[in-house]
């Protein structure tokens, strides 16, 4: 059993990560976005105080928003997950984990899966900030020997995630579904991504918990590419039901391939994602049938 901290508990990762962790026999602690101020050297040094193991999950904004204010990106996400690293530090904190962006700090690739190696090109302010508080946990691994681990996340999807954040493609396709609204498409829906179930992602997080060797950078996602077109007609195969389609010009922040390489992640975690798109869909459509039933 370690004592565990978890950032953003309230969101849609953190919940499956607070249940994993507390069925596996963890004691955790949860601090959500608006619980504190993280700005505040007290508030960090509170929130860390015998905890041997921090998850840092909790992130202020949504890459298709974050160019909208970046000054104010910085301020809430970076400075205030140094302010958390501060304070792991000085609490002798065993292990800091941070949920990163493969989605976004890679920026258009030049080749497929996307390896951790890369270049980094990110397009939106919320990238940027992501790949910067990379860059800062790895000056406080080497320079104060903070033990960290970064994963970077593909696109995760499944039950409870907030619709309302415009957030995650195959939660919103399936709101609107069952809602009778269109689904809305950007572009010809050649786009594709890798989308990895959040059950599956929530164990990459337990796993890091226990192994994985300090500094390592880590992709998580499914490993495999589905357009979005490809999705639809999942969606319509698991759904029975065709829905309306919007067609809209393509955004400019929305990279045209991106597949995660997760070779690194099995070999250093010994996980891997099992749960297929198709029976991702599934249990997320099962779970939002029943969503909509409890509000009848």
């Amino acid at each position: 059993m370690k004592h565990i901290l978890v950032t953003g508990a309230t969101g849609f990762i953190g919940r499956h990560v607070v249940d994993l962790l507390k069925q596996s026999g963890h004691q955790v602690a949860t601090i959500s976005k608006t619980a504190g101020d993280y700005l505040s050297p007290d508030f960090c040094r509170e929130a860390v105080d015998g905890k041997e193991v921090v998850i840092h999950l909790a992130w202020k904004g949504v890459p298709h928003t974050s160019n909208e204010a970046p000054a104010e990106d910085v301020t809430q996400n970076v400075t205030g997950s140094i302010m958390l690293m501060q304070a792991c530090v000085a609490a002798k904190v065993s292990r800091f984990i941070f949920m990163s962006s493969g989605g976004t700090v890679y920026g258009t690739p030049e080749s497929i899966p996307i390896r951790e190696s890369h270049r980094f090109q990110p397009i939106s302010s919320y990238g940027i900030t992501k790949l910067t508080v990379e860059r800062y946990l790895h000056c406080f691994h080497e320079s104060q020997g903070l033990d960290c681990l970064i994963l970077r996340g593909a696109n995760a999807y499944g039950p409870g995630q907030n619709f309302s954040r415009g957030q995650g493609v195959i939660g919103q396709w399936l709101n609107n579904l069952i809602n009778g609204k269109a689904i809305r498409i950007y572009g010809d829906g050649s786009q594709i991504r890798d989308f990895v179930y959040v059950e599956d992602l929530a164990e990459a997080i337990g796993c890091a918990v226990e192994r994985g060797d300090a500094g390592s950078i880590l992709n998580i996602g499914s490993g495999q590419g589905h357009s979005l077109t490809e999705v639809l007609d999942t969606i319509q195969k698991v759904t029975g039901i065709h829905p309306l389609i919007e067609t809209v010009p393509e955004r400019h922040f929305d990279v045209p391939k991106n597949v995660l390489d997760c070779r690194l992640a099995a070999s250093n975690l010994g996980w891997r994602s099992t749960t297929s798109l198709e029976e991702g869909i599934r249990r997320t459509w099962q779970w939002m049938k029943t969503q909509t039933s409890s509000e009848r």
